[in-house]
């Protein structure tokens, strides 16, 4: 089983043997690994517009990660971590990474 130690760093240490610790390092230090780590981090931090229902103009996440559309302008809860807009104008858009600030993600529909 592999386990990162020092991420920043990209340096990976195998249980089992060294020469997977090679392999294992060999692909974290790959020019494309960092591309494609940015990709997924940005798919990540931001809901595809063009799966929002129509006429639903706003999107923000909860502390937790999660995305939701909504279909008129959500407030701050008031107990912290998630956005308020009554039930049937709210709908799960996706899944992201805990956000510490959740409360700077509200999003109007691009043009």
């Amino acid at each position: 089983m592999l386990s990162a130690k020092n991420h920043n760093k990209h340096q990976v240490q195998a249980s089992h043997s060294p020469s997977s610790s090679f392999l294992a390092y060999a692909h974290l230090s790959s020019p494309g690994f960092n591309h494609n780590r940015r990709a997924m981090a940005s798919a990540l931090m931001n809901p595809d517009w063009s799966k929002a229902p129509s006429s639903w103009n706003w999107a923000a996440q909860d502390e937790d990660g999660r995305w939701f559309w909504y279909g008129v302008k959500p407030q701050l809860g008031i107990g912290g971590g998630i956005w308020r807009a009554p039930s049937r104008a709210q709908e799960f858009a996706c899944q992201g990474e805990p956000n510490p600030h959740w409360y700077d993600s509200l999003q109007e529909r691009p043009e």
